[in-house]
């Protein structure tokens, strides 16, 4: 199945900056974790690896590597191409692209991920007021009435009379 072509509005290439840049960011981050799992690397005070309940942040960087960066690049894409790629049950099952719905799923779990971090370190970190305002931008970006029409147009026909 394919949806039918026309030019992407602000707000889709801007939810595909978003996600693309949140992928980046992902990726970095979580290989930094990966290679020095102590959090030296990204500037962690050792104050923090103490309240965390592991040893290290190896799992937290596989996290941050796979989900917010793998997975928030895969959303790029999607956004951009509208492939259908494997996913297009997700899309004709929910009425809407996958890598719309892909968006919102990302925003949730941003949410429990932000909850749960406040529970352990709290919230007060650069790292963390900039990834709000990041998934705040991607909230505002997936919400705008031409993202969503421009993820849920109907397919492109191709049928013959």
């Amino acid at each position: 199945m394919r949806y039918m072509e026309g030019d992407r509005p602000t707000a889709v290439k801007a939810l595909f900056v978003l996600e693309a840049f949140f992928g980046i960011l992902g990726v970095i981050s979580g290989l930094l974790l990966m290679i020095d799992p102590s959090g030296a690397l990204l500037g962690f005070p050792p104050s923090v690896a103490e309240r965390v309940p592991f040893q290290n942040f190896f799992l937290v960087g596989l996290f941050l590597f796979a989900i917010y960066g793998l997975y928030a690049i895969l959303l790029a894409y999607g956004t951009w191409t509208r492939d259908e790629m494997f996913l297009g049950k997700l899309s004709k099952a929910g009425g809407i692209h996958w890598s719309w719905q892909g968006a919102v799923a990302l925003l949730v779990i941003l949410a429990v991920w932000l909850i749960v971090e406040n529970s352990i370190i709290g919230l007060d970190y650069p790292a963390t007021y900039m990834t709000i305002i990041l998934g705040l931008a991607i909230f505002l970006a997936i919400v705008m009435p031409s993202t969503r029409k421009y993820f849920s147009e109907a397919y492109a026909r191709t049928e013959t009379p």
